[in-house]
């Protein structure tokens, strides 16, 4: 009966996908909760408490568990509960990014006066601290999530500026891309030097070339092929097909009604989304499995 109730709570409406979505994990700002869900049936598979003041933006599965920041810090931790290691996010900190790199792992943080990057080992011992100025007057409005690039360089959409911002190993800014709204994640394209960063809720997905710094298209509600409206356009994926998987957050919106998550393929026209039915309330970062 239990598991009935959850494939109810959770409605997942798919059409045509040259690669079918199967699992991903989830976390969202004011959810309460990440965990892991099957994207076709609805069903939570896992699940773990994440309650006010842990305001969740990250989450990332690894080879040893499940990664996660949770504002106030970063932890990786087993299905099974078992905390591998947690790390603390200095006092008056915002700790928003938690990933993985080839070396170990990678935190960001906003902080007063600066932002900050923080490079750990596999073990999850901390091995390097960069410090840098978005510009941003509101330490809340700095950053949510940072990505390292191809260049040994660091993407970070700066929220409150509406910039995509370019940092170095030495913290100095070595190119700005104004992108609007307020941008919350950036991801690579299948394309040579483009990105595309979600810009909040300005509703839109702005693709950018990282080489010349220009922006060279962006996605709209108005470009949309399907009954979904983009709400607060939170982390973005585009899959190996060229399709785009958009977490569509709804902490500002009186509207509740539209997808958690949906995917758009390269003519925007909506193949697959899970719609938003009281299970999980907000979605604001994903970790899509094989």
């Amino acid at each position: 009966m239990k598991k009935i109730f959850l494939l109810l709570m959770v409605s997942v409406i798919c059409t045509s996908s040259k690669r079918p979505i199967k699992e991903l994990y989830f976390a969202g700002c004011a959810n309460g909760y990440i965990g892991r869900v099957d994207y076709n049936s609805g069903e939570i598979l896992w699940k773990k408490s994440a309650p006010a003041p842990e305001d969740c933006n990250d989450i990332e599965f690894t080879k040893k568990g499940v990664l996660y920041a949770y504002s106030d810090g970063a932890r990786l931790v087993k299905e099974s509960g078992e905390i591998i290691w947690d790390y603390k996010a200095p006092k008056g900190a915002e700790l928003y990014t938690a990933t993985t790199t080839k070396k170990g792992y990678m935190l960001a943080m906003c902080g007063k006066p600066l932002s900050i990057i923080v490079l750990l080992d596999k073990n999850g011992v901390v091995t390097k601290e960069i410090k840098f100025n978005t510009g941003s007057e509101s330490i809340h409005g700095q950053l949510r999530q940072v990505i390292a690039t191809d260049h040994d360089t660091f993407l970070v959409p700066v929220m409150s500026r509406g910039y995509l911002i370019e940092v170095n190993h030495l913290g100095k800014i070595v190119k700005k891309i104004k992108v609007g709204g307020n941008p919350f994640s950036v991801h690579k394209t299948n394309n040579k030097d483009e990105y595309m960063v979600s810009c909040g809720d300005d509703g839109k997905i702005v693709f950018v070339n990282l080489y010349d710094g220009m922006v060279r298209r962006q996605i709209t509600n108005d470009d949309i092929v399907g009954d979904v409206k983009m709400l607060f356009v939170a982390e973005l994926k585009m899959l190996k097909n060229g399709n785009i998987l958009i977490a569509n957050w709804n902490g500002h919106s009186v509207n509740k009604t539209e997808p958690l998550i949906f995917e758009i393929d390269s003519d925007n026209r909506v193949v697959s989304k899970m719609n938003n039915s009281g299970n999980i309330s907000k979605i604001s970062a994903f970790h899509l499995l094989d």
